[in-house]
C-alpha cells in the first residue's frame, strides 16, 4: 500500500514591533495587522488589539507575532514596543472660599491636595497671599495638584476678593480758624472730614447755627 507523509508546518520570521493606535490612562489599543496576534509582557497571546485595566503613568511592553495557520507555525515574537500610559485627568473643582482677609492679605480655605493661584500668577501650595494693596479686588483660583498618576485639574472658577481698607494714621488735632457768636470754622486739612460732638461727619470745616457763649467740642 501507499505511504502517507505529512510535511511539517513552515516557520516564519518575527515581524516588526507593534505600534500604538490609541493610548489612554487605563487602556492601550495597538494598530491591527491582518493575521497577527498580540500580547502584553507577562500575558497571553490574543487576537484583539485592545488591552484594558491598565494603570495610569505606567510603562508596559507589547509584542506581536504572525498567528499560526493551517500551513505555518506562529512566528517568533517581535521586538517589544514600550508604551507609557498618561496620567489620569481630573475635573475642575469648585471656586475657592475665603477664610480671612486684611488690608494686605487674603487667606483661602485650605484643602488637602489642592494648590492656589492669584490672577495670572504661579500656582502655590500655600493658601495665603500677602503683600496686597488695601481696598483692591483680586481674583483667586484653586485646582487639584498633580500626583504620580493624575494630571493637575483645570483651574476652578475665579473668586473675587476685595481687601479691607487700610487703618488710617491718627487723626490730626483740629485747629480753630475763626469763631463768632454763631459760627466756628476749623482749619481745612486735606483728606479730612469734621464733626461736632454729637453730630454727623461733614466735609466742610464750618459749623453754623451755634448759640452764643456756649462751649462746643
Amino acid at each position: 500500500g501507499g505511504l502517507i507523509v505529512v510535511t511539517s508546518k513552515k516557520a516564519t520570521d518575527a515581524p516588526e514591533a507593534p505600534e500604538a493606535q490609541e493610548v489612554y490612562a487605563d487602556c492601550v489599543v495597538l494598530k491591527a495587522v491582518s493575521g497577527y496576534e498580540y500580547r502584553m509582557e507577562g500575558g497571553s497571546w490574543q487576537s484583539g488589539v485592545t488591552f484594558t485595566g491598565l494603570s495610569p503613568a505606567t510603562t508596559y511592553v507589547f509584542y506581536q507575532r504572525r498567528a499560526a495557520t493551517s500551513t505555518t507555525l506562529p512566528s517568533a515574537e517581535s521586538a517589544g514596543c514600550r508604551i507609557t500610559t498618561p496620567k489620569r485627568s481630573v475635573s475642575d473643582p469648585a471656586a475657592p472660599v475665603v477664610r480671612s482677609k486684611t488690608s494686605s492679605s487674603v487667606t483661602l480655605v485650605e484643602i488637602e491636595g489642592y494648590e492656589y493661584r492669584m490672577g495670572n500668577g504661579s500656582w502655590q501650595t500655600s493658601p495665603v497671599f500677602t503683600g496686597l494693596s488695601p481696598a483692591t479686588t483680586y481674583v483667586f483660583y484653586q485646582r487639584i495638584a498633580a500626583t504620580a498618576s493624575s494630571k493637575a485639574s483645570p483651574a476652578s472658577a475665579g473668586l473675587s476678593v476685595t481687601t479691607e481698607k487700610s487703618t488710617p494714621q491718627a487723626a490730626p488735632q483740629p485747629v480753630l480758624k475763626s469763631v463768632s457768636e454763631s459760627t466756628v470754622t476749623l482749619q481745612t486739612v486735606a483728606g479730612c472730614e469734621y464733626r461736632m460732638k454729637g453730630g454727623s461727619w461733614q466735609s466742610s470745616p464750618e459749623f453754623t447755627g451755634l448759640s452764643p457763649a456756649t462751649s462746643y467740642t
